[in-house]
């Protein structure tokens, strides 16, 4: 997924998380996360899994608020649309 976003040119920050050191990694992304094998995860790959999301998800919205890419304000190159302009929202 790495090597997808990388080649896309769409000059965002490639975040990675994952067991093989940055060295070994395929993709050299700006920000790397080297996990060490757990007992734990290993027994509980779901609990891994959002584990694994939710620090993903903390630092790109830490990166997307010092960008200044907002939810109410989306990227200026069009890059990031904003969300809700492709939600609807029923009322009972």
């Amino acid at each position: 997924m790495m090597n997808e976003v990388e080649t896309d040119n769409l000059n965002g920050t490639v975040i990675g998380i994952g067991f093989l050191s940055k060295d070994e990694a395929v993709i050299k992304p700006k920000y790397y996360f080297e996990c060490t094998k757990n007992e734990v995860f290993e027994n509980n790959p779901v609990l891994a899994t959002l584990i694994y999301a939710l620090i993903m998800h903390a630092l790109m919205v830490h990166l997307s608020i010092r960008n200044g890419i907002r939810p109410d304000t989306p990227s200026t190159d069009k890059q990031v649309p904003k969300v809700a302009n492709r939600v609807t929202i029923y009322t009972k």
